[in-house]
């Protein structure tokens, strides 16, 4: 089984994702938030509980996707005005980048997941 996202859990600008990660065989939380990068629409955090403090805290993993650019369509709805819902269009994208090696910790991933 390839790794894939799960579900979806909006809350005040940010969204928590579950995520199947078939490297690790494990099940994981993601926070996912507006960019602070310049250019990019989203960040992507792992969330990681510390045993010693009690607490839970996001560690930064990648940005995706260009804030300029359209995409099919946009789970997390932050940019729904860039979707172009173009059938035809999206099958160009994935023929273009049709190796998906399942990896969370790529930028491809969660562009597929979340854009595509």
């Amino acid at each position: 089984m390839s790794s894939k996202i799960l579900d979806i859990y909006p809350k005040n600008n940010k969204w928590f994702v579950s995520v199947y990660d078939s490297k690790t065989n494990a099940n994981k939380m993601m926070l996912i938030k507006f960019s602070k990068r310049k250019g990019k629409k989203y960040d992507v955090y792992e969330l990681k509980y510390n045993p010693e403090t009690n607490k839970i805290t996001p560690k930064y993993k990648l940005s995706f996707g260009s804030s300029t650019n359209q995409h099919y369509f946009d789970k997390l709805e932050g940019y729904e005005e860039l979707n172009h819902n173009d059938e035809e269009r999206r099958e160009r994208y994935y023929n273009r980048f049709k190796d998906h090696d399942g990896n969370i910790e790529s930028a491809k991933f969660w562009s597929h997941g979340i854009l595509w």
